[in-house]
Formats: structure tokens, C-alpha cells, sequence
């Protein structure tokens, strides 16, 4: 079995299962996480904090997609006539089916319904170019990351400074250093597709890559330090 990744998310748990029921009967293996934040500064236990999130392995996206597209398509007659997209305009409602992950597969669905209400057809074929032509454009790194690129390589020399001045926590700079690392050269992205990609380019990757590396010499070099009582980390004592 490959890897499950993240499908859909949710905010009600009931659709998720629901979902989930649908997937279950289609033979399409699933798992279902709850990502409600850990700690609510509210104490209001706000439902809308819930994410439940649906993973699927990535060649049944496809499949799951078809399933998703039938669920809120039989959803369609119930939606009332003062929900927000009848009063979107033709270009509008074109726009939701350009951009789908944007808006989500029940807006996708009811804007293909009231384009074809107003006479404006469209074909498979060009929903399927539509679809194509989003993948490319998602599928294009992220403009360069220069200032986290510059944020992680002087991360790295304030660590290498502390080595020399006298400051409280001489290793508070090493796990900001290893996490921009692990961004820039780690970080991926979920197409609608079930395709993974890096999010990064190949430039600003490598600079992850340097970064962290960086990083690692530098704790070898402060465990070869302290192996010789040639520095503390913690210089002043607390008394």
C-alpha cells in the first residue's frame, strides 16, 4: 500500500464520515485524522477550530474525486435560492470552476448547475483542460525564497557568535537553524491530483540542504567544545 496523504479536510465530522462511508464502498482505503488544535486560549471548545481530515493513498484521488463529485452534485436541490453564488455573475461562477481547490467541490458542483440553468454549457472535455491547466499552474514552485534563505544562513552565524560572546542560552539559535533547513529543502505540496511535489525550487532547496548542514557542524563543533570545557552553555547561574 503507498503512503496515505491528505485528501479533503473537513469542519463537520458527520460529512467526513459520510464521506468516508462513500469511499468504504468503492474499496478505497482510508483514514480519517482529527487535527482540533491542542490548546484553545478561548476555553470556548469552538467547533470551527476542528479539522478532520481525510487520507488516501495518492492513485485512488482520482477515483475519490468521481466519488465526491456525485455525493455533492445529489446535494444540489437543496441548496436555497439566497446562497451566495446565484448572485455571481457568469465570469464569476467560470472563475470557481478554474480555480476548484479554491472553493471547494460543493461550490464547484453548484456553479457548474446555474452556468448550465443560464444556458452556458460546458463540456468534459473542457472541464478536464480547465483541471489540467490548474495542475500546471500549482505545479510551479514558489518564488524564491530569499529572505528565508538569508534568515537561516544568518541564524547559523549568530550561533557560530555566541560561541564567543557571553550569553544566557548559547543553543537557543540551533533548532531555528534546523527548522529553516528543513523548509526550504523538506517542505511539499499535495496537487489535486494526488501528485507530490517540493514546494521550493532546486535553488532554495539546496540552500535548505546547506543550511542544515551548517547547522550540524556547528553542534558537532560546540559538543567537541564542550568535551574540552572550552565553553559553558549556560554562562551565569541562576541562583
Amino acid at each position: 500500500m503507498d503512503e496515505l496523504i491528505s485528501y479533503k479536510k473537513f469542519k463537520d465530522l458527520d460529512i467526513a464520515n459520510d464521506i468516508s462511508e462513500k469511499l468504504k464502498r468503492e474499496g478505497v482505503y482510508f483514514e480519517i485524522e482529527n487535527e482540533k488544535q491542542y490548546f484553545d486560549p478561548t476555553f470556548a471548545n469552538n467547533p470551527m477550530q476542528n479539522d478532520f481530515r481525510i487520507k488516501i493513498e495518492p492513485s485512488n484521488f482520482l477515483k475519490a474525486d468521481k466519488i465526491l463529485e456525485n455525493y455533492y452534485a445529489s446535494l444540489l436541490d437543496r441548496i436555497q435560492e439566497d446562497y451566495y453564488l446565484f448572485s455571481f455573475t457568469n465570469k464569476e461562477l467560470f472563475e470557481i470552476i478554474s480555480k476548484p481547490d479554491e472553493w471547494g467541490d460543493l461550490d464547484y458542483q453548484l456553479a457548474k448547475k446555474i452556468l448550465l440553468d443560464r444556458g452556458e454549457e460546458i463540456t468534459n472535455e473542457e472541464l478536464q483542460n480547465l483541471k489540467d491547466k490548474r495542475i500546471n499552474v500549482l505545479s510551479k514552485p514558489e518564488t524564491s525564497q530569499t529572505a528565508l534563505v538569508i534568515f537561516g544562513y544568518a541564524v547559523n552565524v549568530l550561533g557560530i557568535i555566541s560561541l564567543f560572546i557571553k550569553i544566557e542560552f548559547r543553543l537557543i539559535w540551533l533548532p531555528i537553524a534546523i527548522i529553516m533547513g528543513a523548509i526550504l529543502s523538506q517542505t511539499k505540496t499535495v496537487l489535486p491530483n494526488g501528485e507530490v511535489i517540493f514546494s521550493y525550487n532546486e535553488k532554495d532547496r539546496k540552500h535548505g540542504k546547506i543550511i542544515g548542514l551548517l547547522c550540524m557542524v556547528l553542534i558537532l563543533l560546540i559538543l567537541i567544545l564542550l568535551c574540552f570545557n572550552k565553553i559553558e552553555i549556560i554562562q551565569n547561574k541562576i541562583s
